[in-house]
């Protein structure tokens, strides 16, 4: 064999999930975290947790340590009764004057609203991200001073956040923890947006079971991409599609799927290329079975995860991002090795956003246009973590819309679209 077909592996080299060693490309260099949150399964039972950070105690080099007296399945309950409040305070809330009417949902501007009803609405929301924190640390003395140390850290400054578990799956962008995280809220409080913890920090979930990854998507010329959506979303009536879609014509060589049969040849063939990845359909979760992806009514153009692994067998190969604007399609929880974001990143995504409500139309195509717009222009790389804490923070002040906390980030802090021709120090991003 000559040296023309033969690679020298050294210590330096990456494998890149499709059979192959090949030399790295220099990294851009990521955020410092600030603040790692971990659980492991324990062999007592429940999890141990483990946390580091800079503000999280006088001295904690080695860590803190505790341990969580509670099951997956008893955690994902607790899950379901955070989303169950924003279904009932936001989502699903119906107008008492208007029949078949859902103000919170059906607007994306929020301030023209009562402003009784609206307050109202923030405090069983803190409420219901308060109790979930508290129910996560509540248990032995180790256990609570952890969460009174770490409620203690999110007030101190703001922080860099990495929460790794392959089994505890947590919305930590939609807790709300007060400094004083053990002191119960007063019957009728002024909720401050800061204790909401995506309102304030860059917060990313990540999985050991993916391995690391890289923090960048590398690109020469234009960005690839594919959008792949419910062509009856993509009329003027829902306000979904069109001005997302605009922002990607403007920024990105794009490509369109409208049925089942083109995302799989596409995912099968040239669309294992694509530097971003966009869905934006309906999400149904069956009695029994796999949360369905729906790209029509007929059977046919229903999407399961196993379909997704199927198709890309050949894996993404620039670990793209990927957008799944479908109604709970961020959320991964009992059956969490059987959903869209576990299969996309198991397939070589390299972040991955959703919402983990039934997010309404109206907002789910202003959050995607207003992402897509700050991701994708100018010279300096953005990071997406970045991009999405400061939507939340927009929504939240100039529409008075929460929303955005349900935009749950998956292994992306760091990740940011980084053209191969600049100097790595110019992709520090923002």
């Amino acid at each position: 064999m000559t040296d023309v077909y033969r690679h020298h592996v050294d210590f330096s080299d990456e494998y890149d999930g499709a059979g192959r060693l090949h030399d790295p490309a220099r990294r851009c260099p990521g955020k410092r975290r600030t603040l790692r949150i971990r659980y492991h399964p324990s062999r007592r039972g429940g999890f141990d947790v483990e946390a580091s950070g800079t503000d999280l105690a006088d001295d904690n080099a080695a860590g803190l340590f505790a341990h969580l007296d509670a099951e997956a399945a008893d955690i994902h309950g607790w899950v379901d009764r955070l989303l169950g409040a924003w279904s009932e305070w936001l989502v699903d809330w119906p107008d008492p004057d208007k029949a078949r009417s859902f103000p919170f949902a059906e607007k994306v501007d929020h301030r023209d609203l009562d402003s009784e009803l609206l307050r109202k609405m923030w405090q069983r929301l803190a409420e219901a991200g308060h109790k979930l924190f508290r129910l996560l640390f509540q248990g032995d003395e180790a256990l609570e001073e952890l969460g009174a140390a770490i409620a203690r850290a999110l007030h101190a400054g703001d922080q860099v956040i990495t929460v790794s578990s392959d089994e505890v799956i947590v919305p930590w962008p939609m807790l709300y923890v007060p400094e004083d995280v053990w002191a119960d809220l007063p019957d009728d409080f002024e909720v401050d947006l800061d204790s909401f913890v995506g309102h304030r920090h860059l917060v990313e979930h990540a999985f050991a079971l993916y391995g690391r990854h890289r923090n960048d998507v590398r690109i020469t010329g234009r960005i690839a991409a594919g959008a792949y959506y419910d062509a009856k979303l993509h009329r003027p009536a829902h306000h979904t599609l069109g001005s997302a879609l605009e922002a990607l014509n403007l920024h990105t060589r794009l490509e369109r799927g409208t049925s089942a049969a083109r995302l799989s040849q596409r995912l099968r063939h040239d669309g294992a290329n694509d530097h971003l990845v966009y869905f934006c359909c309906h999400c149904v979760t069956p009695p029994a079975g796999e949360e369905l992806l729906h790209f029509g009514v007929e059977a046919g153009e229903r999407v399961s995860a196993s379909d997704l692994r199927a198709w890309l067998r050949r894996r993404f190969q620039h670990r793209p991002l990927v957008m799944i604007n479908a109604c709970g399609a961020g959320r991964i929880g009992r059956r969490s090795l059987r959903h869209f974001s576990s299969a996309l990143l198991e397939r070589g995504a390299g972040a991955v956003i959703g919402p983990v409500v039934n997010i309404p139309t109206a907002f789910a195509g202003a959050f995607a246009q207003d992402f897509f717009e700050r991701v994708l222009p100018g010279h300096r790389p953005v990071q997406f973590a970045t991009v999405t804490r400061d939507l939340v923070r927009g929504f939240a002040k100039e529409q008075h819309n929460l929303l955005a906390l349900t935009y749950m980030l998956y292994q992306g802090i760091d990740g940011h679209f980084c053209r191969e021709e600049q100097d790595a120090d110019a992709a520090a991003a923002g």
